[in-house]
């Protein structure tokens, strides 16, 4: 499923450090440091003046360029308290079993995406790990993925930890919470103006779905906002016929890890 997203997490670069370079050990040589891993100063393959290094006095005919080996692996970690979830069935919209129908849904998917996750194989990783929302805390590493439903309400953001910074969060919605189909039946919904939706009734239903419309990025932005600029928000809407855009949803992820992280 995560075709870019992997290539994204190959390509990111966690940290870097100078390794010594050709020989088996560094040595002290008359001048300088030699570092193991350099070569030759090249400026065919774009080497400029300033990547000399100047330590290295080795042999003045021959300047070397001291090279920065990225230094991976990561550790990836995906947050989802769903997984201690019952798996249930998703049923059909209809009627009082909407909202539970919806909530089962959810899990699922939110299941599905973090043991996708987990899957990822790449050179850049070493490890990766579910957690819930009992156990987060203890996450180490670089990265973390959050599969939450709706709220983020599972995990506090006021815990976090120096080495994770930073959090892409995988918001999962169903169709229903971003705008109700027609003859669904009819179910409470929370709101006080409309508590009980008749999807039967064009007016009223066009009208929740207005109100809907409006508050999305409300919403959004109060997530955003709670987590003090330490999550960066991805939204996954699962329609019950056709499933989800696993497509835009790849392309999404990838595009954030680049933009946070490259």
């Amino acid at each position: 499923m995560f075709v870019e997203l992997t290539k994204a997490l190959n390509g990111l670069r966690v940290s870097n450090r100078y390794l010594p370079g050709d020989h088996l050990s560094s040595s002290l040589k008359v001048g300088g440091f030699i570092p193991v891993l350099s070569r030759s100063y090249d400026p065919s393959v774009g080497d400029t003046p300033l990547d000399i290094d100047q330590f290295n006095f080795y042999d003045e005919d021959d300047p070397q360029v001291t090279l920065s080996v990225e230094e991976a692996p990561l550790v990836l970690n995906i947050l989802n308290d769903s997984a201690r979830r019952r798996r249930l069935r998703d049923g059909q919209l209809i009627g009082q079993n909407i909202i539970e129908s919806v909530n089962n849904s959810k899990v699922n998917l939110a299941n599905k995406l973090a043991n996708e996750l987990q899957g990822i194989r790449t050179g850049s990783i070493r490890r990766t790990r579910i957690y819930d929302a009992d156990t987060y805390i203890y996450a180490p590493g670089n990265l973390s993925f959050i599969v939450d439903r709706s709220e983020f309400d599972q995990f506090d953001p006021s815990i976090v930890k120096p080495s994770l910074k930073k959090y892409i969060g995988i918001r999962v919605l169903h169709e229903i919470e971003v705008e109700v189909p027609a003859n669904i039946g009819t179910f409470q919904t929370g709101d006080k103006e409309i508590p009980h939706l008749d999807t039967n009734n064009p007016k009223i239903l066009a009208k929740y779905n207005n109100k809907l419309r409006d508050e999305y990025p409300i919403k959004r932005s109060s997530i955003i906002k709670k987590w003090q600029g330490n999550l960066s928000l991805v939204d996954v809407v699962f329609n019950p016929l056709i499933g989800i855009n696993s497509v835009e949803l790849d392309n999404s992820l990838a595009s954030t890890v680049k933009k946070e992280w490259a």
